[in-house]
């Protein structure tokens, strides 16, 4: 009976240690994807993928909720507009489950924090975008740049959006097609960098990333998880519930 539990406890923890070399594997295969195409450090990548590990709801670990994505977007990153919120959590969700990957939400993150000005084009054109048809349409303008309005004299907000709008597109619309393809955009942030979210704050200040990573950069996994291993209670007010990798691994195993 004894060598049987023996063999029994033996078997458990090859289990475990091979699910732990299955999610290791997994996780910096998304660090060298993420990095690659953001050119964020690859180790600080595998730090945002264990942060953003500790926001989904229990029992669905690979997904990001709205509730908890717009509590982050606020009290993290400094975005405050819901409606730019949501527009970013659009963009950015799975499409199938009305959720977001968490592989997903660290690029995004890793995004903000990017210094490479390509991707942060194409992601701020993509939450512009939100139509999903590849251009900035008129009636995407008008509801982008509404919210930027605000009266001022006699001048009724409509008459104001309207040349708002007129301005965007003149300088932006090359093409005079009364829209803006994603080459137009590019074309017109690359001549200057201030423009990027002309139709609307959709990137967190560079300020406000910065000290978010700063959390990051001095920190091991492990630290990382213990850091933020109460996200969500902490943001929703929800009960904590404590993670089963660290009930697993109660001393650091640290991702290479």
């Amino acid at each position: 009976m004894k060598q049987r539990k023996t063999f029994l406890s033996l078997q458990t923890t090859l289990t475990i240690m091979s699910t732990f070399n299955e999610l290791r594997k997994k996780t910096n295969a998304m660090a060298q994807e993420i990095s690659s195409f953001t050119d964020v450090k690859k180790s600080l990548v595998i730090n945002v993928i264990h942060y953003a590990k500790q926001l989904p709801r229990p029992g669905n670990p690979d997904y990001i909720d709205e509730l908890i994505f717009t509590a982050q977007m606020d009290t993290r990153f400094g975005i405050t507009s819901k409606f730019h919120i949501q527009l970013i959590f659009e963009a950015v969700r799975d499409k199938t489950s009305k959720h977001v990957r968490i592989e997903d939400f660290v690029k995004m993150v890793c995004i903000f924090y990017s210094k490479n000005l390509s991707v942060k084009v194409d992601f701020v054109f993509s939450v512009y975008d939100y139509g999903g048809d590849g251009e900035i349409q008129m009636h995407e303008m008008h509801m982008l740049l509404k919210t930027t309005i605000v009266s001022v004299g006699d001048e009724e907000p409509e008459e104001q959006l309207k040349e708002l709008i007129d301005i965007v597109i003149g300088l932006m619309d090359t093409h005079q097609d009364g829209k803006i393809s994603l080459e137009e955009f590019r074309d017109y942030v690359r001549n200057d960098i201030l423009y990027i979210e002309m139709l609307g704050p959709v990137l967190p200040l560079d300020h406000v990333m910065e000290r978010f990573m700063d959390i990051l950069k001095h920190r091991t996994p492990h630290a990382v998880r213990d850091y933020f291993c109460n996200e969500r209670s902490i943001c929703l007010h929800e009960p904590f519930q404590k993670s089963l990798l660290n009930d697993l691994y109660p001393i650091p195993l640290e991702m290479p």
